[in-house]
């Protein structure tokens, strides 16, 4: 339950607030395994982005695949773009980029 709380935060502060929220939470579990409730998340918190994936229900494959050709084309390839723009990490715009079947140099302009 806590992995998941973890995976689902969207770490504004990044590492040092991971690590911070890690740490309280040893002092508080005192030896025991870490729960939900042990996990104190810095009012700074916020939760993550709720663009949906191209692979969530809410949009169905060809949508999906339809948003990433739209967005790299108005990126001109450049997935650390589009993954800002999705507010995802670039090795997720790779998954989906493999997962569709999709070139991204074919959206990137000739050298």
């Amino acid at each position: 339950e806590a992995a998941y709380v973890l995976l689902g935060h969207s770490w504004p502060l990044n590492i040092r607030e991971l690590r911070s929220c890690l740490a309280s939470a040893l002092v508080i579990a005192a030896g025991a395994p870490i729960a939900a409730g042990h996990l104190s998340l810095s009012p700074l918190s916020r939760p993550a982005p709720s663009v949906p994936p191209p692979s969530s229900e809410s949009t169905s494959k060809a949508d999906a695949r339809e948003r990433l050709v739209a967005l790299l084309t108005e990126n001109k390839g450049n997935v650390a773009a589009v993954a800002r723009a999705l507010g995802k990490a670039p090795f997720q715009i790779h998954r989906w980029l493999h997962q569709y079947q999709i070139d991204v140099d074919t959206f990137r302009p000739p050298k």
